[in-house]
């Protein structure tokens, strides 16, 4: 049995051959006296997230792929999903013997973000429920929407994808895939034209390749494009093409359903020879919003345009004369079910700004706590 003398002199042997870690100015150079201690490589390096899959990632230097994870500084400190890193993101991450923990995320030019799927309700703290942003991608210069005009067809779900886009402050993209299968293409194009005031509508087939010169057109070889949709709209079969090369597995139409087949499970940031980088992301099953009034305006850019030309600055749009917008229905140039979905959405988002207050109070009193510390 070790006495407490005999301890202390063993510690203090030890003291003697090891002497103390000194870090040197720069961050990663340890310097190491003591006699058989080898100093663990490490460096403090920027890398880009191009895999992202629950807690687990995947990281682009300029030469080299890690997989990585966050730093328990980061997890702890961070009071909000959107400050997570997503595909697309720029970080910053710190090499230890060839584990990669990533230790920051830099600013973003751009985010395209959803809202995530309530769960939890009333059991969370300040009865806020899960009501948060689910960040989709980070930094993309175009979001590409991917729609089928098979039976994915819903003229409801391109308006609320349209309005996810601008949010992002990417420039939206709209590809009408499946060409070959619908007899009659061109009506359901212009209907989507109809709703998608200035954005790019392109009818494509992959069978045939009709619209892909089009979309080629609009795109530049140094862009970061996002591809969202539902699941088996043909988002990775049209990245292979992109691309050049098949990167992507991908699943074909079932002819009873005239359905494609759910293949991407994970989103991930893929790079062309050309320059071009795709994040191919997971079919979309609901389209929630996460945006505001301001965002909502852009997407619904004609009904805005008319309620500026009613009688009063207050209008209704119910019986007051001189109404444009109740004018426009009646003549056909606006449709009911649009300005339906209009309301429909402007009552989503008032509902979602309460939520949001909510959760930002919950946020507010976490960054407190940090401080304090």
């Amino acid at each position: 049995m070790i006495n407490n003398k005999e301890h202390m002199n063993r510690r203090e042997i030890e003291k003697k051959e090891l002497e103390t870690i000194k870090i040197d100015g720069n961050i990663g150079e340890t310097v190491q006296n003591g006699a058989g201690y080898s100093a663990p490589e490490t460096s403090l390096q920027e890398g880009r997230v191009i895999y992202k899959n629950r807690g687990h990632y995947r990281v682009q230097t300029s030469d080299q792929v890690f997989d990585a994870v966050l730093s328990g500084r980061f997890k702890y400190e961070t009071v909000g999903n959107i400050d997570f890193p997503a595909v697309g993101d720029w970080v910053t991450i710190f090499l230890v013997d060839g584990h990669c923990r990533i230790e920051s995320v830099k600013p973003r030019r751009s985010v395209f973000v959803r809202k995530q799927k309530d769960t939890g309700g009333k059991k969370m703290a300040g009865g806020v429920g899960t009501t948060q942003e689910q960040v989709i991608a980070a930094n993309v210069d175009k979001a590409i929407i991917v729609t089928g005009l098979d039976g994915n067809y819903n003229l409801k779900r391109i308006e609320r994808f349209i309005t996810l886009a601008y949010n992002s402050g990417a420039k939206p993209i709209i590809v009408m895939s499946k060409r070959d299968l619908c007899p009659t293409p061109e009506a359901l194009i212009e209907a989507v034209k109809a709703v998608a005031f200035g954005i790019p509508v392109i009818g494509y087939s992959a069978v045939t390749g009709e619209g892909f010169e089009m979309l080629s057109a609009e795109l530049e070889p140094t862009d970061t494009i996002v591809l969202i949709g539902s699941s088996g709209v043909g988002k990775s079969t049209l990245t292979n093409k992109l691309l050049s090369a098949s990167v992507q597995k991908t699943g074909e139409t079932q002819l009873h359903t005239a359905k494609g087949k759910h293949t991407t499970t994970a989103a991930q940031l893929l790079q062309g020879v050309n320059g071009l980088a795709i994040i191919d992301t997971p079919g979309v099953r609901e389209v929630q919003l996460w945006a505001d009034e301001e965002t909502l305006d852009q997407t619904f850019d004609d009904i805005g345009a008319l309620t500026a030309k009613c009688r009063f600055n207050n209008c209704t749009h119910g019986n007051e004369p001189g109404c444009a917008v109740r004018a426009a229905i009646e003549s056909g140039a606006l449709t009911e079910e649009r300005y339906a979905h209009y309301l429909k959405l402007q009552r989503e988002i008032a509902f979602l700004n309460r939520k949001k207050q909510q959760l930002q109070t919950m946020r507010n009193r976490k960054q407190k706590h940090f401080k304090k510390r």
